[in-house]
C-alpha cells in the first residue's frame, strides 16, 4: 500500500499478520520478541497478495464479508 500511496488520495488498508512478521514493532510495544512458528517459515519470502478495490463502500463491505472466516 505504501508503494501505491501518493498522499493525495485517502486509503483504507486492511490486513492481518502474525506478530512474528513484525518482530521489532511487537517487541517495542510489548517487550517480548515473538518467535516465528515453523508453519510460517516461508512468510518473509512469499509473494505479497493484495486486492485493489474501487472507492465504493458497498463493494468494500461485500469484499470483506466474502473473505472473512466468519463468512465461511
Amino acid at each position: 500500500a505504501a508503494a501505491q500511496a501518493s498522499g493525495a488520495v485517502p486509503m483504507v488498508v486492511l490486513g492481518t499478520a502474525h506478530p512474528a512478521k513484525f518482530p521489532a514493532a511487537v517487541e517495542a510495544a510489548s517487550g517480548i520478541a515473538p518467535a516465528l512458528p515453523a508453519w510460517l517459515g516461508g512468510l518473509m519470502t512469499a509473494d505479497e497478495k493484495y486486492t485493489i478495490l474501487p472507492s465504493d463502500l458497498k463493494m468494500v463491505e461485500d469484499y470483506v464479508s466474502r473473505h472473512t472466516r466468519a463468512a465461511r
